[in-house]
């Protein structure tokens, strides 16, 4: 197209028309006064001149724009020398305006909708007998295409400034917020998001939201729903909103962060179950533990007896064997139902806890190798009170644990850090992992995959545990091999360094 093409055919629709098309872009009024100068002059007869006026300041004064010819400015706001264009103006107040409209002979045409005299163009004809019919017309079409153009740029307004309060809103919310295309590609999250993923804003444009919320992306649209980020040890309810943005088809993920309330269910449950089992484990261990004593007794005068007896002696030595092994196995029972008190005074440090734990663990089981495990602790950790003998009886369990699934001569790493304002101790072994199906089931009493164990160790863990206020999770994801146990002590069970 040449230059000056699209002017020519606005031309030949009509200056009205034309005008019409130039205001479509017009954003502020210092735009509109500069569409009327270039415009009016082929709408007005000639003579004819016109003033663009909008409401009051704070000071009561008239800020405007003469536009078109025969007026010069009541109170210039620029330079002496102009270039042709509309001219700032301005008054002290609306009734100078209506001296100075009454005197020039201009008719008042209001631009607002609603019935207000501001803002109002004032049209002058330029003929001594006024504005003839046809002139008239034009100038209420002129006023209406003013008033319809001003409300669009007062819609506009609201608008704007409600996208700017809601990316305000977007940013700041502390909830995560992605939205992503049909093809799953992310053009828009908000700072929430940012800390989450420990990336900035724009590293995350442009990434897969699979990558970023693996297995929460949908077709459909969904809320309530529950999603973890293991990695990270983080729940989230989640819903999934498909929107319009503008003509463009989007999807909105917002995930509310619910990991401390998921805690202490868990916590809860715990604790109820456990309670569950202590009163049953307190039955059980009183009923067996009063005729293992009698049994005892017995095979103890019956050795005292036969002392001479040669063949009798190995068959006794298997019963106290075997008394020994259920009498181990109820004081096992009775840790359960009738853990200890943390009243203790003082405090212990971590780390102390941790070598304590391997030294217990070596005392219980001289066969398994110790050595394997590798203790790191991060420097710094508050102290816990008492003596922590209780949670080094715990861990000693899980090491046990690691030690006897871990194929020989493979490690166990053996972690503390502090991590959101908790004390986290992990244990981490490299053996076949957990099945999904037993992830629910390894912390209950007497729960054991291999025949000889007890499947008390890790009940026994998680009540030293709840003793603390803390948690015991596990992370395992077979065929990958290994599995991670995760302590998480709170901060109000610790005294000391950071108190």
């Amino acid at each position: 197209m040449k230059p000056g093409a699209a002017e020519g055919g606005r031309e030949s629709a009509g200056p009205m028309a034309g005008l019409a098309m130039e205001l479509i872009p017009a954003h502020d009024l210092p735009a509109v006064a500069k569409t009327l100068s270039r415009w009016l002059p082929r709408i007005l007869p000639a003579g004819g001149r016109a003033m663009l006026v909008f409401a009051p300041d704070e000071k009561g004064s008239l800020e405007g724009w003469i536009i078109g010819g025969g007026e010069a400015p009541a109170a210039p706001a620029g330079p002496a020398h102009r270039e042709e264009g509309p001219i700032p103006t301005a008054f002290a107040s609306p009734a100078v305006l209506r001296e100075r409209a009454a005197e020039g002979g201009y008719a008042v045409l209001p631009l607002d909708a609603a019935g207000g005299p501001f803002p109002c163009l004032l049209l002058a004809s330029g003929g001594q007998s006024g504005a003839t019919p046809s002139e008239a017309s034009q100038a209420d079409a002129l006023a209406a295409l003013l008033i319809l153009t001003l409300g669009r740029m007062r819609i506009q307004s609201v608008l704007s400034v409600g996208k700017r309060d809601w990316e305000k809103a977007f940013d700041a919310s502390s909830d995560l917020f992605v939205l992503h295309d049909d093809s799953g590609k992310v053009f828009r999250v908000n700072m929430a998001v940012s800390l989450f993923l420990g990336l900035p804003i724009q590293a995350c444009i442009g990434r897969s939201c699979a990558e970023i919320l693996p297995g929460l992306c949908q077709m459909q649209d969904a809320s309530g729903l529950e999603w973890a980020d293991a990695a990270r040890g983080r729940s989230f309810i989640a819903s999934t909103q498909h929107i319009n943005l503008g003509g463009q088809s989007a999807c909105l993920h917002v995930l509310h962060e619910v990991t401390e309330e998921r805690r202490a269910q868990a916590l809860a449950k715990q604790q109820r179950d456990l309670e569950l089992t202590r009163k049953m484990l307190q039955g059980l261990a009183h009923e067996i533990r009063n005729p293992l004593f009698g049994i005892s007794s017995v095979v103890q005068a019956l050795e005292a007896r036969i002392s001479s007896d040669a063949a009798a002696k190995p068959y006794l030595a298997i019963v106290l064997r075997e008394v020994k092994r259920l009498d181990r196995l109820v004081r096992r029972f009775m840790q359960l139902a009738f853990p200890s008190e943390l009243d203790q005074p003082g405090t212990v440090e971590v780390e102390a806890i941790l070598r304590r734990a391997l030294e217990i663990t070596g005392e219980r089981r001289p066969e398994l190798d110790t050595k394997r495990i590798r203790l790191l602790c991060e420097p710094g950790l508050p102290a816990l009170r008492g003596d922590g003998e209780t949670l080094a009886q715990g861990l000693a369990d899980l090491f046990e644990n690691a030690l006897f699934f871990g194929p020989a001569g493979s490690p166990v790493a053996v972690r503390a850090l502090r991590s959101e304002g908790l004390t986290v101790l992990s244990v981490e072994d490299e053996g076949p992992g957990i099945l999904e199906g037993h992830l629910d089931l390894i912390f209950e009493p007497f729960f054991t995959t291999v025949p000889h164990r007890t499947g008390l160790g890790l009940s026994l863990a998680r009540s030293a545990v709840l003793q603390y206020g803390g948690t015991l999770s596990v992370r395992s994801a077979p065929p990958s091999p290994g599995a991670t146990f995760l302590i998480a002590l709170p901060s109000g069970m610790a005294q000391g360094k950071e108190e």
